[in-house]
């Protein structure tokens, strides 16, 4: 469709017909129109094929591998966890340390996932020993170092490789096909090193199974934009057909859309100032609470707010600071779990850093009583400083939240390198003496949201968030306690950087 005004005429091409419009003379032609309106159908569809292979296939592969590596490292976290069971089971002596290992090995060999039920678990140790294969039982037993799979790799010598230099890993490699020997397909492992036992347990997925997926789904939208194409088509017909008609209607509706757009502009200027405003109330409302209450407390205050004003104020105060606290820990837990945070790797003086702390947390000590017992050797320490302040700010503010009333609080941090054969290591305790905790939730106290008691305030997410961020550190964290009303000890296992006499 082609139009134009010309001094005040509008003047059309339609069919091949003359016409006459307020003045103006309209002639139409027809393979014009049907032109307007099939190529650009025709392109569109010709890109989104095009798209389709060459970005959006690639992309749902890309998406489908992902999916499937993170799956694997979820499975070999659970055998992991069977492992785990046995050792714990061998540590309290119900079995001896070879029973539980036989048990575990005929566990992990027993399993079998997938829609096919022929995905399985291997073991090796770092011998290079096979301990495990289900589909390989003469393996298990035999020193397997020099075992190639397809295309002459040692990919066992690698397994060992990768455990001990990162303790997990993916590997790549040609090996038979589920329970089928004769058939060599190309596989990626996921490995995780058990360390009490020596123990390098496994499973894989085969990307020839991916590609499966990847076709399936890819027929899918191959009939999909079939399908959508023939219903194009029929569009492109029937438009093309009425265009003619259409715009003769057209023509006497140009001035109710002008004035229609004109109202439309209007309100799409009020839906941005809208959305506008709405985000930032979104994004600041605790902010805005905050400084709105420092206004109030500060008209209150020179019109004479009586000693109840300001403890409401107070108490004003202390409810949105806890609000603040939820809200960062709850978004810091997302980021953490999504893998949104990247750690720094950075040499840390961890002495300093308790310092910092307890001065930030000065007043509030101060104001509840606290006695404060430091013991802190000069160490450096491998970290992020910003989220090792986070976890050691959290644990002082969890001491005077859970403090006794009764009695004199005491805060004791206490700093100490330990050195063995392989490594040094810094031990970080802070030790307070409030309501503490039984020794039965020592544990469970690191899941996310757990609350001892319902009527503890907060949200149960910030040792959660302390055990994440140790634990992708290197370290080691855990509590202890002798139960309600003797305190709790806090104690964080981290990697030492120097030593004291270098620093």
């Amino acid at each position: 469709m082609f139009t134009t005004l010309l001094g005040g005429e509008l003047v059309g091409k339609m069919d091949g017909r003359k016409q006459t419009y307020k003045g103006g003379t309209l002639r139409y032609p027809r393979t014009r129109i049907v032109l307007f309106v099939l190529v650009p159908a025709l392109a569109a569809m010709i890109l989104t094929i095009a798209g389709t292979d060459w970005i959006l296939l690639p992309a749902v592969r890309d998406m489908l591998m992902r999916q499937k590596k993170e799956a694997l490292q979820k499975l070999t976290s659970s055998a992991i966890g069977i492992l785990r069971h046995y050792q714990d089971q061998a540590k309290h002596q119900v079995l001896t340390v070879e029973e539980a290992k036989i048990k575990a090995a005929d566990e992990i060999r027993s399993i079998r996932y997938s829609r096919d039920k022929k995905n399985y678990f291997w073991i090796i140790d770092l011998g290079a020993m096979c301990i495990v294969n289900p589909y390989a039982r003469h393996l298990e037993g035999r020193m397997i170092a020099d075992l190639k799979g397809g295309h002459g790799k040692k990919f066992i010598q690698e397994f060992v490789q990768v455990a001990r230099n990162h303790g997990e890993g993916f590997v790549e490699y040609y090996w038979q096909w589920k329970d089928k020997p004769g058939q060599i397909e190309k596989k990626l492992s996921h490995l995780r090193l058990f360390q009490p036992w020596g123990w390098i347990i496994g499973t894989g997925l085969y990307p020839k199974d991916v590609e499966k997926d990847l076709d399936l789904v890819s027929d899918r939208m191959t009939g999909l934009f079939m399908d959508i194409s023939l219903f194009l088509v029929l569009i492109v017909i029937l438009v093309s057909g009425l265009a003619v008609r259409l715009e003769r209607r057209r023509q006497k509706s140009l001035a109710a859309l002008d004035a229609a757009n004109r109202e439309l502009q209007k309100l799409d200027k009020m839906k941005d100032g809208l959305i506008r405003d709405v985000s930032h109330e979104l994004k600041t409302p605790l902010a805005k609470q905050v400084m709105q209450l420092e206004m109030l407390r500060d008209l209150a205050m020179r019109l004479g707010c009586n000693d109840e004003g300001k403890r409401l104020f107070d108490v004003m105060e202390g409810t949105i600071t806890r609000q603040e606290r939820i809200v960062s820990n709850l978004l810091e837990l997302s980021r953490l779990e999504q893998g949104g945070r990247k750690y720094r790797k950075d040499p840390v003086r961890l002495d300093d850093l308790v310092r910092e702390v307890i001065d930030d947390y000065r007043q509030a000590l101060d104001a509840h009583g606290f006695s404060i017992e430091l013991a802190l050797e000069q160490v450096e320490i491998i970290g992020d400083k910003e989220m090792l302040w986070h976890v050691v700010s959290n644990l002082v503010n969890n001491a005077i939240k859970f403090r006794r009333k009764d009695i004199k609080p005491i805060l004791s941090i206490r700093i100490k390198m330990t050195n063995t054969d392989y490594e040094c290591r810094t031990l970080l305790s802070i030790k307070d003496n409030g309501i503490g905790i039984e020794q039965s939730e020592t544990q469970r106290v690191f899941d996310k949201f757990y609350q001892a008691s319902a009527s503890m305030e907060g949200t149960g997410v910030g040792l959660s968030i302390c055990k994440r961020i140790i634990e992708d550190l290197g370290g080691k964290i855990w509590i202890q306690s002798k139960g309600k009303n003797k305190g709790a000890t806090v104690i964080i296992d981290l990697q030492t950087c120097k030593k004291p006499q270098e620093i």
